[in-house]
Order: C-alpha cells, then sequence, then structure tokens
C-alpha cells in the first residue's frame, strides 16, 4: 500500500519532507502506510527548547523504538530542574542510538538553588557518558556545554570526532586543581580524535591562570575557537598547523602566549584587536589573512583605535572586514556638526582612499542609551550616503 495513493515512494518522501509537525500527525492518524515515514520525519533533525518538549520527545522515540532512527539531536534548554527527566531519558536513547551523528547539549542559561541542577546529567552521568564513548559509533558532531571535571574524565574515550565543542562548568571549576583537570581532560580527549577532528570550540570560564597547551599534531583541524581560555599561542600553531578560520576572546592579553605562526590561517574573529598576538606578528607569519570580524569593540571606540585598525587593514591586504555591535558612546553623534569629525565618519573616508583593495565592510552601529537623538540616525546615514557607491559597503 502506497503512503500516499497515486504517488510512488519517491514522490511521497519529497512531499512528507515538505509538512509541518501538524500536519505530519494528521497523515498518520490517517494512514496506516504512512505511520512508520511519518516517525522517521518526525525524528529526523530535532532542535529542543524547553524540558517539556526534549521529554515528550524522548519518551516518543523509547515508545516506537525510533532510537536507531535518530541523526540530529539538539537540546538548548533554559535550565534543568532535578525532576526534568530528559536527561536520563536521553540517556535511555543512547543506549540504542547507532546512527546519531550529532548531539548537541547545552543550557541558555544558568540557574543555581534549590530545585536546579548544577550538573545536566547528575542523575545519569555514567550511562549518558558511556553510552556516548562506547555505544554511538557514527557520532562525529559533539556540543556539549557546562561540563564538570568528572564529565570531562568521562569522555575522555571518545573517538572518531570531526567537530568538538566543549563547554566547562562556571560552578564546578573554580578551584585551581578542578582548572588543571578540565585542561588536562581537554587535552586527553582532542588528543584521542587528533586524525579526524576538523573543528575545535572550547569555552572554559574561570579558567585564568591556568594556560592550556597541547601536545601531538591535528593536522585536519581548519577551525578553532577558544572564549575565555588562557592558551599557549606557540603550542596552538604547532598541534593545529592548518588552522583557516581563529576565532577567540580571552580576558586579558597576558593570557596568551607568544604571536604564532599560522600560514594557512585567512579569517580572524576576534574581540579585541589592538592586542592581537597574531597582529603583532610578522605578515609574513599569516600571508593568507584576508577576512578580519570584530565581534564587540564597546571599549576601543576613539579615533587612535580606528587609525590603528586602518593600519592593520592595509598591512595583511585584508578583503572582508565585519564591525560587529559597534556600541557608539553618549556624545559622539548628538550634534550634526560632529559628522565631520567623529571616529566612524573619519574611518570611512580614510578606508575609501586608504584601503582600495577591500572589497567588503559590514557595520553595525548600536547605541550605549535608548533615547538617542534623532541628529545620531541623521549621521549614521550622512556616513553611508558618503560611501554608497563604493562596492564593499553593506
Amino acid at each position: 500500500m502506497p503512503i500516499i495513493p497515486g504517488l510512488n515512494e519517491d514522490c511521497a518522501t519529497l512531499v512528507l519532507d515538505c509538512l509541518g509537525t501538524p500536519s505530519l500527525l494528521s497523515m498518520a492518524r490517517t494512514s496506516r502506510a504512512a505511520v512508520h515515514p511519518v516517525h522517521l520525519r518526525l525524528v529526523h533533525d530535532l532542535r529542543l527548547t524547553s524540558s517539556e518538549r526534549a521529554s515528550s520527545f524522548l519518551t516518543f522515540v523509547i515508545g516506537r523504538s525510533l532510537e536507531s532512527a535518530l541523526h540530529v539531536l539538539r537540546f538548548y534548554i533554559d535550565a534543568v530542574k532535578k525532576t526534568d527527566p530528559w536527561p536520563t531519558l536521553l540517556a535511555d536513547v543512547l543506549q540504542r542510538a547507532t546512527n546519531l551523528s550529532r548531539l548537541e547539549v547545552s543550557l541558555k542559561t544558568s540557574v543555581t538553588g534549590p530545585g536546579y541542577c548544577v550538573r545536566i546529567f547528575d542523575t545519569c552521568q555514567q550511562r549518558f557518558f558511556d553510552a556516548l564513548v562506547n555505544l554511538t559509533p557514527a557520532l562525529t558532531h559533539l556540543h556539549i556545554g557546562q561540563c564538570s571535571p568528572d564529565d570531562l574524565t568521562a569522555l575522555q574515550g571518545i573517538q572518531g570526532l570531526r567537530s568538538i565543542w566543549l563547554g566547562t562548568s562556571v560552578y564546578e571549576s573554580r578551584e585551581p586543581e578542578m582548572m588543571a583537570s578540565n585542561m588536562a581532560s581537554i587535552k586527553r580527549i582532542i588528543a584521542g580524535n587528533a586524525n579526524t577532528l576538523q573543528d575545535v570550540s572550547l569555552v572554559c570560564p574561570n579558567s585564568k591562570g591556568v594556560q592550556l597547551r597541547f601536545e601531538g599534531t591535528c593536522p585536519l583541524v581548519t577551525r578553532f575557537a577558544f572564549f575565555q581560555v588562557p592558551i599557549d599561542f606557540t603550542s596552538l600553531s604547532r598541534a593545529f598547523p592548518n588552522i583557516r578560520r581563529l576565532k577567540q576572546e580571552y580576558d586579558a592579553p597576558e593570557d596568551l602566549g607568544a604571536s604564532p605562526v599560522l600560514p594557512e590561517l585567512t579569517t580572524l574573529v576576534t574581540t579585541d584587536a589592538l592586542s592581537q598576538p597574531i597582529l603583532a606578528g610578522a605578515h609574513s607569519d599569516y600571508p593568507l589573512l584576508r577576512c578580519f570580524i570584530i565581534i564587540n569593540i564597546h571599549r576601543y571606540y576613539s579615533s587612535t583605535w580606528f587609525s590603528s585598525l586602518l593600519q592593520t587593514i592595509k598591512r595583511f591586504y585584508i578583503h572582508e572586514l565585519s564591525l560587529r555591535d559597534v556600541a557608539v558612546p553618549p556624545g559622539f553623534f548628538d550634534q550634526p556638526s560632529e559628522v565631520k569629525t567623529n571616529p566612524i565618519a573619519t574611518f570611512l573616508s580614510q578606508l575609501l582612499e586608504g584601503a582600495p583593495h577591500l572589497r567588503k565592510l559590514d557595520l553595525c552601529l548600536t547605541y550605549e542609551y535608548e533615547e538617542a537623538q534623532i541628529d545620531s540616525v541623521v549621521s549614521v546615514f550622512l556616513i553611508r550616503g558618503s560611501c554608497a557607491d563604493q562596492p564593499w559597503f553593506r
């Protein structure tokens, strides 16, 4: 019996791919032949954003023995209560999720206090991590946050990963010995996947004073990101010689070692452009650097800062520049007369002549106060008008 009368299986599958969850459920109730294909479609690629949805979905999977049909699971939930069943249900599902290739588990906010768990998998840690290490042979992408030192220790045997995103717990990593344990486990996890990893991201708050030094070589890694992690740049360039995209955020420049040599680097994403060890290095160390993205320049809004940025663009022959979330302080745009002298206007006018190689500019202005004067808006439009004919201005 066909899934949809009058259509072959391929056409019916295409139709199912276009239907939303309510329509799929309705089809499963009206056609017995459609029940299994609909169930497979419902578990195809999930992003679960609440404990209730996560628990309901995992119960559905277990009740219909659909564990082997799972390929991608994403959990981005506000917080975990001690009474939430979904972490235990997920550990149960992983026992038979032999085709799962991507798993993402993270909390959007960290809530502490009576009734809440500090650890995501507090009640099922051993079963969850044992399943990840031993029972998910197809897993290649792992994103897991709020890891305790015990979680990272339990994860050390995992292999075959191509992409890994690890975040440590804010609450359980404050002591020096816990920080050291986290760093040691992270190094072992990366070393255990050295021949397969292509993308590495690390988020380690409270790691101040415990610099991460890598061992061995991961030749396939082309994307590396770290946040609040003191990194030894010399070991970074040695362990990951083929990085093309580097994203970094740290508390202070002294958290980083000497300028690395990354000959394959094409894209740098950062929050601080003036204290970059990379930008202090010789141009010959980064001959391919062409894309420069600055996430936030709240503290650096000044003529001197923009002048230094212009020199960096010239020096490295930057083709693409993105200034995201440029927080404009009060007073810079309050008077129309300041349009001719404010730092952004001056910077953009200098770009016209000083960086002819620039092909693309993304500029996002925000204000430090909500009651921005109407003159502020006029100023921005005047700046835009002066550059509207440039091919790089978006």
